[in-house]
Formats: C-alpha cells, sequence, structure tokens
C-alpha cells in the first residue's frame, strides 16, 4: 500500500505541475492577448483559460478520490454533475469577468481533459501504478 501512496501522490504532482507548465507554454505559443474590456485586471495570456483548465483537473482528481467510496450509481451521477457545474461555473466566472473569450473556456476545457487523458496512458506506459485508478459511471 505504501508504493500505492507513493505512485498516487507522484501521479498527483506530475498531473498538476507539469500540466500547469505544459499550459503556460500554450499560453505562450498561442499569445493571445486578454480582451481589453477587463472587469478586474489580470495579466499573460488568454488562451486556454488556466482556471478553467485547473477546476478540470481538480475535478478529475476529487472524482478519482471520492468515487471509490461512493456505493450508489445515483450518488455517483449526483457528485459528477455537482462536479461538472462547478466547472463550468469557473469557465462562465472568467467570461463574466470580462478575462477570456469563450473559446478560451473552451480550450481550458479541452486541455484539462486532454492533460488528463495523457497523463493516464503516460502513466499506463510507465507501469506506474495509481491507488486511485479511473472510476468512470
Amino acid at each position: 500500500m505504501a508504493n500505492a501512496a507513493k505512485s498516487a501522490r507522484l501521479k498527483t504532482i506530475v498531473f498538476i505541475v507539469l500540466g500547469n507548465l505544459v499550459v503556460h507554454g500554450v499560453k505562450v505559443l498561442v499569445a493571445r492577448p486578454r480582451p481589453l474590456q477587463q472587469m478586474v485586471p489580470a495579466t499573460g495570456f488568454s488562451f486556454p483559460s488556466g482556471h478553467t483548465f485547473n477546476a478540470v483537473l481538480i475535478a478529475i482528481l476529487f472524482w478519482e478520490i471520492i468515487a471509490i467510496v461512493l456505493q450508489h450509481q445515483s450518488t455517483r451521477v449526483i457528485v459528477a454533475a455537482l462536479l461538472i457545474v462547478w466547472v463550468g461555473l469557473v469557465g462562465l466566472s472568467r467570461m463574466y469577468l470580462q478575462v477570456h473569450f469563450p473559446s478560451d473556456i473552451i480550450g481550458g476545457l479541452f486541455f484539462g481533459w486532454a492533460w488528463f487523458e495523457t497523463t493516464e496512458l503516460m502513466f499506463e506506459l510507465l507501469h506506474i501504478p495509481s491507488r486511485f485508478g479511473t472510476h468512470r459511471f
């Protein structure tokens, strides 16, 4: 169990830290300016939305952890729906504050999911086990 816990911690660190480095690289590569009329000051490039990207990662991590203890299908559906709504609200709040365009939010969602799938494949190919695994419906 100790090795599984270490693997899960390693997977989490790689998932979050390396993922943020990748998204930052995409932001620099695309170099899309933010909207001009912002409600709050925001710096850096706009595409993809880093907040939305991180909301996707946090929702996935939360799901990976909590799905282990959820016994009933209906509870799993409710928790998954709440996580999806939360991620959506993060994206909508970034547009409301006028610091992102809708395509930035869609990009954050896409890159978040793509990063999850990439890290899952990477750890599988490296034969690094995870205590959490992937818990789908």
